[in-house]
């Protein structure tokens, strides 16, 4: 059941593959039923607060991004635990085929969108305390929605990409298809996963 770790050739390499399995194991459940629980709850107080501002579309934009990673890094984690179910489960393994590219465009959107998000509601709060006075009428709902609107569609127009390659090798030659994730692309999202669940 456990990932073999691969007696290392000089005592003193490490094999990051396998210690990042092993943290993915134990931090991913734990990280997936925290973020939903407490983005759950958060959504659920900033739709019940009567006076909406700038900040409920922020905090709420950020509470939908990081589940929706979350639950599309399922399927990854899914295989990082148990490689072999591409080899016993063929459905599986034609599914994850199939919807790798917009899985991966998914999680880069998503990424994207939690990042910037988070930029632009920082540089407001920043304003909002230098400059208390001319910022009080310029951070509105609105403007909010408006923000959040274009930062969406530009997080969903850049990693278009990663989508169209995967489906462009997928019609022209099926064994260039690669299902699982570099270590180090792992390693990034969960820094991101966590960085996400903290703040």
């Amino acid at each position: 059941m456990w990932p073999q770790e691969t007696a290392p050739s000089n005592s003193s390499s490490i094999d990051i593959s396998a210690r990042t399995i092993y943290v993915e194991w134990v931090v991913h459940p734990i990280l997936l039923l925290t973020c939903i629980v407490g983005n759950s709850l958060t959504i659920a107080v900033l739709i019940k607060d009567e006076k909406k501002t700038s900040m409920h579309v922020y905090l709420a934009c950020l509470a939908v991004s990081d589940v929706l990673l979350l639950l599309l890094a399922l399927q990854p984690y899914i295989i990082g635990v148990q490689p072999k179910i591409l080899e016993t489960d063929a459905n599986f393994r034609q599914v994850s085929v199939n919807f790798r590219g917009i899985n991966y465009w998914g999680r880069e959107a998503c990424v994207q969108f939690s990042d910037w998000s988070l930029i632009v509601f920082s540089c407001e709060r920043l304003l909002a305390t230098a400059f208390p006075i001319k910022f009080r009428g310029k951070a509105t709902v609105l403007r909010a929605i408006i923000l959040e609107s274009v930062l969406m569609i530009l997080s969903m127009v850049y990693p278009v990409e990663r989508a169209v390659v995967h489906y462009y090798f997928l019609a022209r030659d099926n064994s260039n298809i690669t299902i699982t994730d570099p270590p180090s692309y792992r390693i990034v999202l969960m820094q991101h996963i966590v960085l996400s669940c903290c703040l």
